[in-house]
């Protein structure tokens, strides 16, 4: 299942209809006399939404210099499960793509940026996280096996830069240039959170 997506648009993807949402305003982005040397403007959910279980994408709008020129781009950073479904723990199937297209048209809109859903089909994606829920029937924890999977020493074949075992053993991680592998319990991950 895909989790998180970092989606990148340039400038000619997307229109910034209420540019005071951001911090600081994106007045700039619309304003072709601005000098936009180093600028950014971001947009994240606030806590009063967080505590209302409104979810959001967050945003940032920034001038970027690339191999193709000087480009002001917009990065949208979502979990598609909790846009879709508030949560992390039901998973999303290639059927459900639509919805969530749907979906981020309209939150989008309300967050001041107007992006259509052919635009955001085709965008490029900059950075994507998949995930698996693996659900224990027989009585076991994940503690367990997080404990397990450190023990084994695994050999990889790439240089692993990172192993890190937190969270008083909850998670467990590899972590390289390439990828990153994490094993957690999400239900302590929720604790925590709360």
């Amino acid at each position: 299942m895909i989790d998180t997506v970092v989606l990148t648009l340039t400038k000619d993807m997307y229109h910034i209809s209420e540019p005071d949402k951001f911090k600081p305003s994106a007045e700039w982005v619309n304003n072709p006399t601005a000098k936009i040397r180093n600028m950014q403007s971001k947009q994240n959910p606030t806590k009063k939404e967080l505590l209302a279980g409104i979810y959001k994408p967050r945003l940032t709008i920034a001038h970027r210099i690339n191999n193709f020129g000087s480009q002001v781009m917009l990065k949208i950073e979502l979990s598609l499960p909790k846009l879709i479904y508030g949560n992390n723990f039901d998973e999303l199937k290639l059927k459900d793509f639509s919805d969530v297209i749907t979906k981020l048209v309209d939150v989008l809109k309300d967050m001041g940026v107007i992006v259509t859903a052919n635009v955001l089909t085709k965008s490029p994606v900059a950075v994507i996280h998949y995930s698996k829920n693996i659900p224990f029937t027989d009585g076991s924890i994940p503690y367990h096996y997080i404990n397990k999977i450190k023990e084994a020493n695994i050999q990889l074949t790439l240089d692993v830069n990172q192993t890190d075992y937190r969270n008083d053993g909850h998670s467990y991680k590899w972590h390289c240039n390439a990828y990153e592998v994490v094993f957690y319990d999400k239900i302590k991950d929720l604790e925590k959170a709360k």
